[in-house]
């Protein structure tokens, strides 16, 4: 998942997070979770993440190579 920095703190972000996790639990009523990936170098991110309430279990950090 990912803004354009251009839109960045515009709420885009968490519309977009809102409406997947509202679709994996519709689509799995019997899901008690989920399993989010993100890069550990991505702090930014992941402190996004953790403030809807989701856990850090494992970390992996990816290199990054550039675009």
């Amino acid at each position: 998942m990912g803004v354009a920095s251009d839109f960045g703190r515009s709420g885009y972000g968490s519309q977009i997070l809102t409406r997947a996790i509202e679709k994996v639990f519709q689509q799995n009523p019997e899901t008690e979770y989920a399993m989010l990936y993100a890069v550990g170098w991505n702090s930014k991110a992941n402190n996004f993440y953790k403030k809807y309430g989701m856990e850090v279990k494992n970390s992996y950090n990816v290199p990054f190579t550039g675009i």
